[in-house]
């Protein structure tokens, strides 16, 4: 094969949530799960407690009423420029936002945001993904867990 594919390919190469939970911090002494929250009172900024005290302590999910925004980075991998292109978000299989994609070059990234309150129906576990076409581009969508 000589030369290069002379059209784009977008991208999305991940979504991202904001803010950002702490997962579980453990730590395995004696091969035993063993939770623990940062303490500057300790020697060793750790204290060890119970699974119900780190759930109280420690906020790893967004509550009933929190506002989330999820980012979808889209690139250009292709080496020519895509044009603008419309694209749509999904929750599960419902649109959830839908808008036009700017122009991008190649190896340029472009960020598509989406605000969601978390409400106590939403289930974790959901997923979002991005779908986008146009004449001159199509974009390869990825999903994401929502929490």
């Amino acid at each position: 094969m000589t030369g290069r594919p002379s059209k784009p390919d977008l991208d999305v190469t991940y979504i991202s949530q904001r803010p950002l939970y702490h997962g579980y911090w453990m730590d395995y002494p004696n091969d035993v799960p063993t939770f623990w929250v940062p303490d500057k009172n300790v020697p060793d900024g750790k204290r060890t407690v119970t699974k119900e005290e780190f759930h109280r302590l420690i906020k790893h999910q967004p509550a009933e009423g929190d506002e989330v925004t999820f980012t979808a980075h889209v690139r250009n991998n292709g080496f020519a420029a895509a044009p603008a292109t419309d694209y749509k978000l999904y929750i599960d299989d419902k649109v959830v936002a839908a808008g036009q994609l700017k122009a991008l070059a190649p190896d340029e990234e472009a960020a598509i945001p989406f605000r969601a309150t978390r409400v106590s129906k939403w289930p974790l576990g959901r997923s979002l993904r991005v779908a986008a076409r146009s004449s001159a581009a199509s974009l390869t969508s990825t999903s994401s867990a929502c929490t």
